[in-house]
């Protein structure tokens, strides 16, 4: 695996909660264990980053895609409610969803709006 990005905040946390109930061991332990994989992120320095990752509540591609499935659910709740949705209320739902993560800066600019109308086949 060469980064850390293609995990979820879950399946690194995971990772974390393993390799701190296995910290006492050494690596020649570890190896022989077959833990090797836990050992070798620890020593590439990948664990420091997905703790970050975690107290951040995820990178970046975890925060895009909850802010994905905020909007998607606040469009399918004003649907079934026969509410009409404009682009302004695709940016404001958008930009609710950012407020759950503290220092992320998130812009939901029209192109970001057509991404994603585009993407779930959604119009006015």
């Amino acid at each position: 695996m060469k980064s850390s990005y293609m995990l979820t905040k879950h399946v690194k946390k995971y990772f974390l909660n393993q390799l701190k109930s296995i910290h006492h061991l050494t690596s020649m332990s570890l190896k022989k264990k077959e833990c090797y994989r836990l050992w070798s992120f620890k020593k590439k320095g990948h664990l420091s980053k997905w703790e970050e990752d975690i107290k951040k509540g995820g990178n970046k591609f975890d925060i895009y895609s909850f802010i994905d499935s905020w909007t998607v659910d606040r469009f399918a709740e004003a649907r079934e409610n026969f509410h009409q949705v404009t682009t302004r209320n695709s940016q404001q739902w958008a930009l609710s969803a950012t407020m759950h993560f503290e220092d992320f800066e998130f812009k939901a600019s029209e192109c970001c709006v057509k991404k994603f109308k585009k993407e779930h086949r959604t119009r006015q």
